[in-house]
C-alpha cells in the first residue's frame, strides 16, 4: 500500500514546486471562461423573465461549440513555443504565435461572419419554443461576434503557456471576467436601475461611474453584448 501512495509523492520536490506555480494561473484561467458564462446566467436571472437563463445556457453552449476549435489552436501553439524554448532558440518561440493568430484570423473571421448572419436559421433548427427561441437569437447572435476573438485568446494562452508566463494570460482572463461583470450591470439593468442594484453592497461606489449618461435596460440582449 505505501509503494501504491508513494507515485503521488514527488520526487523532484523543487521542479513540483515550480511547475504547481505554473498551473495555478492557468486552472485559473479556465475556471475564469467558465465563469463568464455562469455570472451572465445569474445575472438575467434577476430580471424577471421566463425562459432568461435557458436561453443564455443554450445559446453559450451552442457559441463553444464554434469556439472550441480554438483549444487545438492553444495546444499547437504551446507545443510549438515550449518545444522552442527547451532549445534555447528563443527568438523563434514568437513564430507559433504569429502562425496560429493567422490560422485564427483565416477561420475565426468567416466563421464568426457566417454564425452571426444565421443566428436565427441556427436557433430556430435547434428550438422549436418560440419564447426561448427568440431569447437565445437575442444574447447569441452577439455572443458570435466574439468568436474569432475568443479564438485568437487560445492562441495567446498557448503561447504564454509553452513560455512559462501564464499569469499574464490568467490577468487578461480575469480582468475580461471583471469588464463582463460591470458592462452586464449597466446594459442588463439600465441606468435608472444601476443605482438600485449596487445600493447596500461593497461595490456601491460603482454606480458613480454610470452617471454621465442614460441608457435603456437592454436585458438578456445586454447580458450578450457585454460578453
Amino acid at each position: 500500500m505505501s509503494k501504491l501512495f508513494s507515485i503521488f509523492i514527488p520526487k523532484d520536490k523543487p521542479l513540483f514546486k515550480y511547475i504547481f506555480l505554473l498551473a495555478i494561473p492557468v486552472i485559473l484561467t479556465n475556471i475564469s471562461r467558465v465563469l463568464m458564462g455562469l455570472v451572465d446566467m445569474l445575472m438575467v436571472g434577476n430580471i424577471g423573465i421566463e425562459y432568461a437563463v435557458s436561453a443564455v445556457a443554450f445559446g453559450g453552449m451552442i457559441a463553444w461549440f464554434f469556439m472550441g476549435f480554438g483549444i487545438s489552436l492553444r495546444t499547437g501553439t504551446q507545443s510549438l513555443a515550449s518545444r522552442r524554448l527547451g532549445q534555447k532558440k528563443f527568438s523563434e518561440c514568437s513564430t507559433a504565435l504569429w502562425n496560429m493568430q493567422f490560422v485564427a484570423l483565416l477561420i475565426g473571421i468567416p466563421v464568426t461572419y457566417l454564425c452571426y448572419i444565421n443566428t436565427d436559421n441556427i436557433f430556430s433548427y435547434l428550438i422549436n419554443d418560440s419564447s426561448i427561441q427568440q431569447l437565445t437569437i437575442q444574447y447569441s447572435k452577439w455572443i458570435f461576434l466574439g468568436i474569432y476573438f475568443v479564438l485568437s485568446s487560445f492562441v495567446f494562452q498557448g503561447f504564454y503557456t509553452g513560455i512559462e508566463k501564464t499569469k499574464i494570460h490568467m490577468y487578461a482572463t480575469v480582468g475580461s471576467n471583471l469588464v463582463n461583470f460591470y458592462f452586464n450591470v449597466a446594459l442588463i439593468y439600465g441606468s435608472e436601475k444601476i443605482a438600485q442594484y449596487f445600493e447596500g453592497s461593497l461595490f456601491e461606489f460603482l454606480k458613480y461611474f454610470w452617471i454621465w449618461i442614460d441608457f435603456p435596460e437592454l436585458m438578456i440582449e445586454g447580458a450578450g453584448i457585454a460578453t
